[in-house]
C-alpha cells in the first residue's frame, strides 16, 4: 500500500541524522522527537489500519469517512517536508552562528540555593492562591469537564492569566526536585522535597479538575529526564510502578470525562474502556497525517487562506477577552470548528500542527517555511543544550518544556509552541533572575 510506504519512508528520513551521527541518540530534542514520531506515525497508523481502539471512533472522528488511500497526498507532503526539516536541522546543528547568552548570567552560574528556596516558596504560594480562585468558581460536578465551554464567543473565556498563575506549580516542582538532588544541605533538601511534593499534588489536582491530562504525562516524563540529566538513578520497578499509576489516573480521567452522566459510571463501564490507553496514541492531537489531509481538503475546497491571520495570534492572544470580546480564538479552536465541526468554544479544539497551520496561513509556500523553521529550531536548541548542559537552569528548561519541542511544533503548531514555551519559561526565568541578584543576601 502506497500510504504505508510513505509512512515508513518519512520515518526513515527523520532517522538519517542519527544514522549518519549528525546527532547522537540521547535525551536531546531531536532524539526525543524521533521516539515520539515512532508512536505517532508508525504505531498510530498501524492501529488505525486495524480500526483500533474503536472502529466507529476511527472511521468517524479520525478518518472522517475517507480511506487510507485518500491520505496519500498528505503523506507525500510530509515526506517532502521531512527532507527540508532534516536538512535545516543538520545545518543549524553544526552552524558557527549562535546567539550570545552572556547577559543571562544564571545560565553559566547556578544561583544561591537559599534564594531559589525563597522564591520557590513565594511562587508556590501564588500558584496555590490562583488555583483556589480559579476552581472556587465551579462546583465538583465539573471535575474533568471544565473547558470554559460556551456557544457564544462573547461569553467564552479561558481565563488564561489566572490559569497561567495557577500553572506555576509545575515550575516550582521541577526547580525544587532539581535542587533537592543537587544540594548537600539536609535541611534545604527536605524543604525542596516539601515544595516539590506540594507542587505536584497541586498539579495533579489542577489537571483532574481542568481535564488537562497531557500535563500529568509530560511532568512524569520530565522528572525522569531531569533525573537522567542530574545523574539520579531510579530502579526499573520504581519507574514501572509510577508509570502504571499515571496511566491509571489518565485512563480514569478519560472514562470520567466521557461519561455523559456521572450516575452511569460503573465497573461495567470501566470494563468497556479497557482500551483507553490506546487513545493516548490514536487521537486528533500530535503528529498526524490525517488532520493535515483534512486541512488541505478544507482549505483547497473553500479557498479559505488566512494570509497571516493565524500567525498574528502570537500577539493578539495576549489581549484579555474582557478587554476585546471579539478577539479571535486560537488556531486549535478554529480548526476544530471549521474542519471537524465542533460547535462550542472551549470544546472540540484540534491542533493542526505547524504544517497545517502554515498551509492555512500561506498556502503551499507555507509548508516550506514551516519545515525550515522546525528544523532550525530543533537544531539550535540541541546545540544550545550541548553547550550548557551543566547548568541547572538549562536542565530544568529542557526537561520540563523544550525537550518536547519537536512534538509540540509538529503536533500542535508554531503559535501554540511559542505561547506554551513562554508560559513555562517566563516563571522559570524570573525565579532564576531574582535568585541571581546580589543586592542583598537571603
Amino acid at each position: 500500500m502506497i500510504f504505508f510506504l510513505l509512512v515508513f519512508t518519512i520515518f526513515f528520513t527523520f532517522l538519517l541524522p542519527l544514522i549518519f551521527k549528525i546527532e547522537k541518540f540521547d535525551l536531546n530534542v531531536y532524539s526525543f522527537f524521533v521516539v515520539i514520531l515512532f508512536f505517532q506515525l508508525i504505531v498510530r497508523n498501524i492501529l488505525i489500519y486495524f480500526n483500533l481502539p474503536n472502529e466507529q471512533y476511527i472511521q468517524v472522528e479520525i478518518l472522517k469517512g475517507l480511506s487510507l488511500q485518500d491520505f496519500e497526498l498528505s503523506g507525500l507532503v510530509f515526506l517532502i517536508c521531512s527532507i527540508f526539516i532534516v536538512f535545516s536541522y543538520s545545518m543549524a546543528r553544526y552552524s558557527n552562528e549562535f546567539p550570545n547568552t552572556s547577559p543571562f548570567f544564571f545560565i553559566k552560574n547556578n544561583p544561591s540555593e537559599r534564594k531559589i528556596l525563597f522564591w520557590c516558596f513565594s511562587f508556590l504560594g501564588l500558584s496555590f492562591l490562583a488555583n483556589f480562585l480559579f476552581f472556587s468558581q465551579f462546583d465538583l460536578t465539573l471535575i474533568s469537564f471544565y473547558r470554559g465551554v460556551t456557544n457564544n464567543l462573547q461569553e467564552y473565556s479561558a481565563q488564561g492569566y489566572l490559569r497561567l498563575a495557577a500553572g506555576m506549580c509545575v515550575v516550582t516542582g521541577f526547580i525544587s526536585i532539581a535542587y533537592a538532588w543537587e544540594t548537600t544541605s539536609k535541611l534545604r533538601k527536605r524543604l525542596f522535597q516539601f515544595i516539590a511534593a506540594i507542587s505536584f499534588i497541586l498539579l495533579i489536582l489542577n489537571a483532574i479538575f481542568s481535564s488537562s491530562r497531557a500535563i500529568i504525562l509530560i511532568s512524569l516524563v520530565g522528572i525522569f529526564i531531569l533525573s537522567y540529566y542530574s545523574k539520579i538513578k531510579f530502579s526499573f520497578l520504581t519507574k514501572l510502578l509510577v508509570s502504571m499509576a499515571v496511566i491509571s489516573i489518565l485512563s480514569f480521567m478519560t472514562i470520567y470525562r466521557m461519561a455523559e452522566n456521572r450516575e452511569t459510571l460503573s465497573f461495567d463501564m470501566i470494563g468497556d474502556y479497557a482500551s483507553t490507553p490506546l487513545y493516548l496514541i490514536v487521537n486528533q492531537g500530535g503528529i498526524d497525517l490525517m488532520k493535515t489531509q483534512h486541512m488541505i481538503n478544507y482549505v483547497s475546497n473553500n479557498a479559505d487562506y488566512k494570509y497571516g491571520e493565524l500567525l498574528s495570534n502570537i500577539i493578539l492572544l495576549a489581549i484579555p477577552r474582557s478587554i476585546w470580546q471579539d478577539k479571535p480564538v486560537n488556531v486549535d479552536t478554529q480548526f476544530g470548528m471549521e474542519v471537524y465541526g465542533a460547535s462550542a468554544y472551549g470544546s472540540g479544539a484540534v491542533p493542526p500542527g505547524i504544517l497545517g497551520e502554515f498551509f492555512w496561513d500561506f498556502s503551499w509556500l507555507g509548508l516550506l517555511v514551516a519545515s525550515l523553521i522546525t528544523g532550525l529550531l530543533m537544531g539550535f536548541l540541541d546545540k544550545f543544550f550541548q553547550k550548557n548542559q551543566n547548568s541547572i537552569f538549562v536542565k530544568i528548561l529542557f526537561s520540563s518544556s523544550l525537550i518536547w519541542t519537536g512534538m509540540s511544533i509538529m503536533g500542535s503548531g508554531f503559535v501554540s509552541f511559542i505561547v506554551g514555551a513562554f508560559v513555562q519559561i517566563m516563571p522559570l526565568f524570573v525565579i532564576f533572575f531574582l535568585s541571581s541578584l546580589t543586592t542583598r543576601r537571603i
